[in-house]
């Protein structure tokens, strides 16, 4: 289960019931948590206090792109994952839960076939240094996927078959 900003009676709501979950930090989070003391207060608060909810990941950022209106954020999220990897770390919960962020298929310049997938030149600068941080701490790059509308922009009969099955039984696909 995936949830884009801490709510407290959600996270005392899943307390107990053995669902893994995804925390985002929300983009206007980000830059507060370039403060250390922030990223342990906000570890704290929306980790710590909730030893009964299984936290897998903590997505710092949401689809931050330096090519749109998310680019005011690109400057906050390598930071902020640092600060609250530090937080996770002396919290000792490293082991438990991993520290990525949420990208998607816009910062791509090839997606398809997927093991041709690579990020465009004009992010990588922004994108390069976050994953040496993931590899470093041994963590997931986290990715938005929307095969719906890969199967819509590029009508590839690979896409075509997953998206009919995902997500039409009612209305057919053509």
């Amino acid at each position: 289960m995936r949830i884009y900003a801490p709510n407290q009676a959600t996270l005392r709501a899943l307390g107990g019931t053995n669902i893994e979950l995804i925390l985002d930090v929300p983009n206007d989070s980000l830059q507060s948590l370039t403060n250390p003391d922030a990223a342990s207060y906000w570890v704290q608060n929306n980790i710590i206090n909730h030893p009964d909810v299984k936290f897998r990941y903590i997505a710092v950022g949401n689809e931050v792109d330096p090519n749109n209106d998310n680019r005011r954020y690109v400057s906050y999220v390598l930071p902020a994952m640092k600060n609250v990897q530090k937080a996770i770390r002396d919290a000792g919960l490293a082991n438990h839960i991993k520290v990525s962020t949420a990208t998607y298929t816009g910062l791509l310049s090839v997606s398809y076939p997927p093991r041709d997938g690579a990020f465009g030149s004009n992010v990588q600068g922004f994108i390069a240094p976050i994953i040496k941080f993931l590899v470093e701490n041994n963590s997931p790059m986290l990715a938005n996927i929307y095969p719906y509308f890969a199967y819509a922009g590029t009508p590839i009969p690979e896409y075509r078959s997953f998206v009919c099955i995902v997500y039409s039984t009612r209305n057919g696909c053509e």
